[in-house]
């Protein structure tokens, strides 16, 4: 009766998952020689991702079975690839359209200060707004730490599809004939739990690594210094607690351990679609920047 649980499992792990990593691989290649603010950092954080999605599928096409030290490895490249690329596009919007930080033309928000405070005084009119919105995201990054640490488990019962004859093909002929020609293929480990191990990196380790960057960041936004630290800073921190957030509501949240695996890897390739759509914005300020030096 595992039918409906093999059909969640294999969309995800032979359909959308190839496409992961095709997408993450072109895109990898397109991003290698673009030359633009924030390029390198995405470019990094790509490659971050696709070592991390290589190691996911590791479990998924050689093994057959979750791996708590792989899904640990899995995560923290993961978190590593968020944390790069948040940098990264930050850089891209703030060279090119924000301007806070870069400072070569003026700021995007002067249309809402006529005349820019930090140059006057040394402080932003929107101090105080960005301020709060980082204590917000520290207390947010603390809620995780109030959660209990515990394996999740799958129950393929919970995917049970009303085709007899379907469940039966499946679980009579199917599973054996894969159990017996492919090396190390098991039905029963397909269905393992995923591991407090697993579980205890995302749901403290991640978020006491994002409080010990951001607590110094807004200290140093409290001092109103080292503006590019701070964001060095929240990016780590983002990485992190961002990861950590998105496998929370996942398989926590989500009481369906087959559905957060799908949805995982659904979000993934959405998320690269989103990359794809802003490198031909990117591509754009890089052609004039080259001309521009010509």
């Amino acid at each position: 009766m595992n039918f409906g649980a093999g059909l969640l499992g294999g969309f995800g792990i032979y359909v959308v998952k190839p496409l992961v990593l095709l997408f993450c691989f072109i895109l990898i290649m397109r991003f290698r020689k673009l030359k633009v603010t924030g390029g390198r950092l995405i470019w990094l954080g790509l490659w971050s991702f696709f070592i991390g999605e290589m190691i996911c599928a590791v479990e998924s096409y050689v093994i057959f079975r979750i791996s708590a030290t792989l899904d640990i490895l899995h995560s923290i490249f993961s978190a590593s690839a968020l944390a790069l690329i948040t940098l990264g596009l930050f850089d891209f919007f703030d060279r090119y359209y924000l301007h806070y930080i870069n400072g070569e033309k003026p700021c995007f928000f002067i249309r809402f200060c006529e005349e820019c405070p930090r140059k006057i005084r040394g402080k932003c009119k929107f101090h105080g707004v960005i301020i709060w919105s980082v204590i917000l995201i520290i207390l947010l990054s603390s809620a995780p730490l109030f959660s209990e640490v515990t394996e999740i488990k799958a129950y393929p019962a919970d995917h049970q599809l009303p085709w007899q004859t379907l469940n039966d093909f499946y679980d009579q002929k199917l599973v054996p004939f894969l159990e017996k020609y492919i090396g190390g293929y098991s039905q029963s480990d397909l269905f393992l739990t995923i591991s407090y191990e697993s579980r205890f990196v995302l749901d403290r380790f991640f978020p006491w690594m994002a409080l010990l960057v951001m607590i110094p960041g807004l200290i140093l936004l409290l001092l109103n210094k080292a503006d590019r630290w701070v964001v060095v800073l929240f990016s780590i921190g983002t990485g992190a607690i961002g990861f950590s957030y998105f496998e929370i509501i996942l398989y926590k949240v989500n009481p369906y351990v087959f559905i957060g695996s799908v949805g995982e890897e659904l979000a993934e390739l959405a998320g690269l679609f989103l990359l794809m759509a802003l490198l031909k914005q990117m591509r754009g300020k890089s052609a004039a920047a080259e001309t521009k030096n010509t």
